[in-house]
């Protein structure tokens, strides 16, 4: 990682940093260094064009906003969207357009993408995505607000497919929401799906969520912005699904929680 004061790697399975900090180990230490051989190869390419790896790009829903407020403090940089969340606003639409809005930011597409809202499974019989997973803005400050299925997934990644929403090579998502990475069985989902694993399908991107459990952030002021998965007994996962095959996968995460600003400085190059 070009930087042998600060880093160590004594057996080769794993990066760590000497004075604690951060450690990658398993399928996140694969997945770091193809993030930082794509960003170092661009860098050789001596082209400030070809820099970027994407926009960096923060979607909040409703009053959730506070968690992206807390994260764009430490990232400036960053791109923040929030989705409305009045009588019928909150749902798939709304969840575009602040995609998109990010995407059309940097020609190589999202890179980053923090999403900050709640998630849960969809209990309300009367509708044909009753058992699915699904993110929503708060339903006591909102409770007219729509939500953001997982079968609605499918018309983003018809968006992905023709160019009118991109994500760039090694595009990692943060979705901080709860359960978004437990699968449920519904009628449009038989096998059981998650969100977070419908996300990484038709996004191509690494998506982090939650199993089986809340997404607990330490606190609007912490400085390190980490959030994770840390109560119920629910472990953080990594879903993946790549270009092309039939069927992708879920990982655990090696630790319970992620540093966001630290994923986003990555595709900013602003450090390691």
């Amino acid at each position: 990682m070009n930087n042998p004061i600060r880093l160590i790697d004594p057996d080769g399975m794993a990066v760590e940093e000497i004075n604690g900090g951060y450690r990658f180990t398993g399928d996140d230490a694969v997945f770091a260094f193809g993030v930082l051989q794509a960003t170092y190869k661009k860098r050789e390419e001596k082209d400030e064009s070809k820099k970027l790896t994407g926009s960096v790009g923060i979607v909040t829903f409703g009053r959730e906003k506070v968690w992206g407020e807390a994260m764009k403090a430490l990232i400036p940089e960053a791109i923040m969207e929030n989705v409305p969340a009045g009588a019928g606003q909150g749902g798939y639409d709304d969840f575009y357009n602040a995609i998109k809005s990010i995407s059309d930011q940097s020609p190589d597409g999202i890179g980053f993408l923090a999403v900050f809202s709640h998630g849960a499974m969809d209990n309300n019989q009367s509708r044909s995505t009753y058992g699915e997973g699904m993110i929503f803005a708060n339903a006591d400050l909102h409770p007219d607000a729509s939500n953001v299925y997982t079968s609605d997934l499918a018309r983003l990644g018809q968006a992905v497919q023709s160019g009118q929403v991109n994500f760039a090579t090694y595009a990692l998502i943060y979705l901080g929401a709860c359960n978004a990475s437990t699968e449920y069985q519904s009628t449009n989902f038989p096998g059981g799906r998650s969100f977070a694993m419908e996300l990484a399908r038709v996004t191509g991107a690494y998506v982090y969520g939650a199993k089986d459990s809340h997404m607990n952030p330490a606190s609007t002021g912490a400085s390190n912005t980490t959030f994770g998965a840390t109560d119920r007994g629910g472990q953080l996962m990594i879903n993946y699904w790549y270009p092309g095959s039939p069927t992708g996968a879920s990982v655990p995460a090696t630790s319970r929680s992620v540093n966001v600003a630290t994923w986003a400085r990555w595709y900013l190059n602003l450090g390691y």
